[in-house]
């Protein structure tokens, strides 16, 4: 039986790196496709593994659980502790050590500048209508007059949706999202500029149509977004 276990080891600790994905965040995910691939003795091996290297508790309920998962859609989740959570991220399962959704939810000017610890935004004062554009994803232009009394920066709220520029026509933001590829625990993270309560901008991701700049556009304000910059 020794002689057993160490096989499993040895063929878990080689088939690992194929499979175990670090990102940049110190987050870990394991390739479903490829986790799935593998004999069942094997994918358990290499789920008892992760969570070892995580320092959770390696129970064979648990290792389970989050086979089980593979097979569920995106956007579902486990938790396996206060300290580590695992969602079904399209194509990957993604453990991850849970944090509070930020919530951001405060009244802009224009003319004026927001920071916080992750981005910065400017608004411009209305523009006379420059003859090229130039926008990209941290610089957008839009129709000044089309705006309302009533600037919000906020946070994501299931339910919400927009109409992509070009598009035409309404879609819901957890849609777009997917679309996006954006991960679903970091939606909360991406700011949404409002205006009198239609969305003008999913802050460098995609503008709304209904206030794009067309051909009888007199006035623009220049929207700009980045992340924060701090100088020493």
């Amino acid at each position: 039986m020794r002689q057993l276990d160490g096989l499993l080891t040895t063929e878990v600790l080689h088939l690992l790196p194929t499979i175990l994905v670090r990102g940049e965040d110190g987050s870990s995910s394991l390739n479903i496709p490829h986790l799935k691939s593998k004999p069942e003795y094997l994918q358990e091996g290499i789920v008892l593994e992760v969570l070892r290297r995580l320092g959770a508790e390696a129970e064979s309920h648990k290792v389970h659980q989050i086979l089980d998962l593979c097979d569920l859609t995106t956007g579902s989740q486990i938790h396996l502790s206060k300290n580590l959570h695992v969602f079904r991220n399209r194509d990957r399962l993604d453990f991850v050590a849970p944090q509070s959704e930020p919530s951001l939810h405060q009244e802009v000017l224009l003319g004026e500048s927001y920071a916080t610890d992750e981005f910065r935004l400017t608004l411009s004062k209305p523009l006379p209508r420059p003859q090229t554009l130039g926008s990209t994803r941290s610089v957008e232009f839009v129709d000044a007059a089309r705006l309302g009394n009533r600037l919000v920066l906020r946070s994501w709220h299931e339910g919400d949706w927009f109409m992509p520029l070009g598009l035409g026509s309404k879609k819901k933001l957890s849609d777009f999202f997917v679309d996006e590829k954006i991960p679903l625990r970091l939606k909360h993270r991406i700011p949404i500029l409002e205006s009198n309560g239609d969305i003008v901008w999913i802050c460098g991701r995609r503008l709304d149509d209904r206030f794009k700049v067309t051909e009888t556009t007199k006035s623009v304000v220049r929207l700009e977004y980045g992340p924060t910059v701090f100088y020493h």
